[in-house]
């Protein structure tokens, strides 16, 4: 009998649960990735664990980043369009909604990890713009996705990086990084890293601005608690009627 009263309290709940754990299983989160927040004009910072709810290699006078759970290698640096030469990424025409700075690699085609963008608690798709410098074909690069942190485990995707059909004059003759054009990835199941390479064998002749990932969120309260419930249901036999 006092089974029963509790199975009868707890039903309503349980059916919920089960409900709403599918949909909140497979909620995803969509985080954008914008350059260009340092504050000095002088000192180029590496990116290093700013989206990881650190710091870049500037330290703490450019504040803590976003907890996005992003952490780049040691060759990704965060440029601005400035007038010292120093911290200018010499670029125009940014799309629009995709922050005032660009990512560039300081040196690309040394080891993977150092060219990486790690995501640990994965990620199932992936966009960006970027630009090649003059829009030449010969800065033509690669984004591989990989299983793996810092391009290990199995490539899941390629994203070529050709220039774009259109070539966009620079205004300033002092710029390079003036046509810009859509990359993305998705539908490859879920990776832990992007690795940036070109095929040139100098450093930054490619750009990237705005990059969009969709994050594999950590379970909520929320989930657990669902989670929880539905075990209960299990136990008490309670089943979802359709």
């Amino acid at each position: 009998m006092k089974l029963n009263r509790i199975h009868a309290l707890l039903a309503p709940a349980c059916l919920a649960a089960i409900a709403l754990a599918a949909p909140a299983a497979q909620a995803q989160t969509v985080e954008t990735l914008d350059f260009g927040w340092q504050t000095s004009t002088t000192t180029i910072p590496l990116v290093g664990q700013y989206f990881n709810g650190g710091t870049d290699s500037l330290g703490p006078r450019d504040g803590t980043g976003p907890g996005y759970g992003v952490a780049f290698g040691a060759n990704a640096e965060s440029l601005i369009e400035s007038a010292s030469t120093t911290t200018s990424g010499k670029f125009e025409n940014l799309p629009s909604g995709v922050g005032s700075g660009v990512l560039a690699f300081v040196s690309s085609n040394t080891t993977a990890a150092n060219d990486a963008m790690n995501v640990a608690e994965g990620f199932t798709a992936l966009a960006f713009n970027y630009a090649l410098s003059g829009n030449s074909a010969t800065y033509d690069g690669t984004v591989n996705v990989y299983s793996g942190l810092n391009g290990t485990g199995s490539l899941l995707a390629s994203i070529a990086l050709g220039p774009n059909g259109t070539t966009t004059s620079c205004t300033s003759t002092s710029d390079h990084f003036c046509s810009w054009s859509l990359g993305s990835a998705s539908n490859f199941g879920v990776a832990e890293s992007a690795v940036f390479v070109s095929t040139a064998t100098t450093a930054a002749n490619t750009e990237l601005a705005g990059i969009t990932i969709t994050a594999v969120p950590e379970p909520g309260s929320f989930a657990l608690m669902a989670a929880g419930l539905m075990a209960l249901c299990g136990v008490l036999g309670v089943r979802r009627r359709d």
